[in-house]
């Protein structure tokens, strides 16, 4: 390696140890300005979709909602979320339901029958049937619900 690449490559590590022992400041100031002393430090942030409660233990929110048309179904997508040791029981979709499991572990009970949800999981419940759902992972469960409603 020749001298002026030696150089050029230790002026480089030079500017970065430099930068990174400031503190990413320029002039001695922060790069970004202090929040005003006079008001709280809350953001103004609004979803305008946010979670509401479908039943004790789980929280629903309405991504898409396709009407039924003269003679078809209605289409509905929700987020359904469940908190670490929660879960709600006897709860009833306005349809049919297909369900995939997009984050946590947990187990679900519809007629009876007691099964495993993870991440990845799919599972179907008919119209009028309700189901049981109970998170027993460290991580909320979020599920994707696809509800179909004949008309």
């Amino acid at each position: 390696m020749n001298s002026s690449v030696r150089i050029l490559l230790a002026s480089g590590l030079l500017a970065i140890t430099a930068t990174l022992g400031t503190g990413c400041q320029r002039g001695g100031r922060s790069l970004l300005p202090d929040p005003p002393t006079d008001q709280p430090r809350l953001s103004s942030y609004e979803p305008t979709n946010p979670y509401r409660q479908l039943a004790p233990g789980l929280l629903s929110r309405k991504i898409f909602d396709a009407p039924a048309a003269a003679a078809d179904a209605a289409v509905e997508v929700l987020d359904l979320l469940i908190a670490p040791g929660q879960g709600a029981t006897d709860v009833r979709l306005l349809g049919g339901a297909v369900f995939e499991v997009r984050a946590g572990s947990g187990v679900l009970t519809t007629g009876g029958k007691r099964q495993d949800v993870k991440t990845g999981s799919t599972f179907a419940v008919p119209q009028g049937t309700s189901f049981t759902v109970e998170n027993t992972g460290e991580l909320p469960i979020t599920l994707r619900v696809f509800v179909i409603t004949a008309r």
